[in-house]
């Protein structure tokens, strides 16, 4: 595992002569052992002339701020800089929302029932209620 390490830092190091910056994405990072959150700390600690080498971008639910805030992550904590969160789509926005992103994907007519989008805006709303 340290090889490892030395390799990543060497290769971080080498980008950020060749001023190309790192970004590391981890989707659903609350599912993640607390370990393996705070693993890429080694790697955030290295710094170029005040430049971090490395951008880390932590998704999740909302509870990944919750998990973010256990003592045991401190170290990783201090290094946030952006905390961002989507709001839930209103019931106004979920028809748009659906018919935008089937034109996304080139379908040029709706395949979901009123039904389906009516349901989704009702399970949104009991979700907002949960809350």
């Amino acid at each position: 595992m340290a090889e490892n390490k030395r390799l990543l830092i060497q290769a971080l190091m080498e980008w950020s002569r060749k001023w190309v910056k790192t970004v590391i994405v981890i989707d659903e990072a609350p599912e993640l052992d607390v370990s393996m959150i705070s693993e890429p700390r080694f790697a955030l600690n290295y710094q170029v002339d005040s430049y971090s080498p490395l951008a880390i971008i932590l998704l999740g639910q909302p509870n990944l701020r919750e998990t973010l805030q256990l003592q045991v992550l401190d170290c990783i904590g201090q290094r946030i800089t952006v905390f961002y969160h989507v709001p839930t789509l209103t019931e106004e926005e979920v028809e748009p929302y659906v018919l935008h992103h089937l034109q996304l994907a080139n379908f040029d007519r709706q395949i979901f029932t009123d039904e389906a989008i009516t349901d989704s805006k009702l399970n949104m709303k009991a979700h907002r209620q949960l809350r």
